[in-house]
């Protein structure tokens, strides 16, 4: 929350005002402030809940808070159902993120050969455990069942020193293992 807040500097000192400021302008604050007011009400009350529970921990558990607590030397303050968005709202940032992971590998594909590529970043094999089956039987809406979609394929290799890789366009982006 804190992070989102842009708050940090707070605890971990001045080294971080500058992150503070970038997630103040990002805003996360007041878009989850924005959310909350569009939320419907069961989602409301399941929030409410939600930060009841874990103000009555920290009732419960003053003097004697987690290990960072006394680490860091600070006092939780109140949970709120808007630390709770701004949390969301910080996930779902971080995993947008992998989109420029994604660019950079395309960027070092482009200029170095496959064999050197694989050393830098070796695909996960495509006969390798996942989490998802390859055919997952989905459950039947009215009736109807729709088979998965099939994994992605992974890009063709640049032979070495190849004097003009693939384009962007024809190339599927790097595929990684959810561990």
């Amino acid at each position: 929350r804190r992070a989102g807040e842009g708050r940090l500097a707070e605890i971990f000192g001045k080294q971080l005002i500058g992150q503070d400021a970038l997630l103040k302008t990002i805003g996360f604050k007041n878009a989850a402030a924005k959310t909350l007011e569009s939320l419907p009400k069961e989602t409301r009350a399941a929030l409410d809940a939600y930060c009841n529970g874990v103000n009555a921990f920290i009732a419960s558990h003053a003097g004697h808070y987690p290990f960072e607590f006394d680490a860091l030397g600070y006092v939780p303050e109140p949970w709120t159902p808007q630390h709770t968005v701004i949390v969301t709202k910080l996930l779902a940032w971080e995993l947008n993120t992998s989109f420029w992971t994604d660019m950079v590998f395309a960027d070092i594909r482009d200029r170095v050969d496959s064999a050197r590529f694989s050393e830098i970043l070796p695909w996960y094999p495509s006969d390798a455990p996942t989490i998802i089956p390859r055919r997952t039987k989905a459950r039947a809406v009215a009736g109807t069942v729709s088979p998965s979609p099939s994994p992605p394929t992974l890009p063709a290799a640049i032979p070495p020193n190849s004097a003009t890789p693939p384009s962007r366009a024809s190339r599927t982006p790097p595929q990684f293992p959810i561990c």
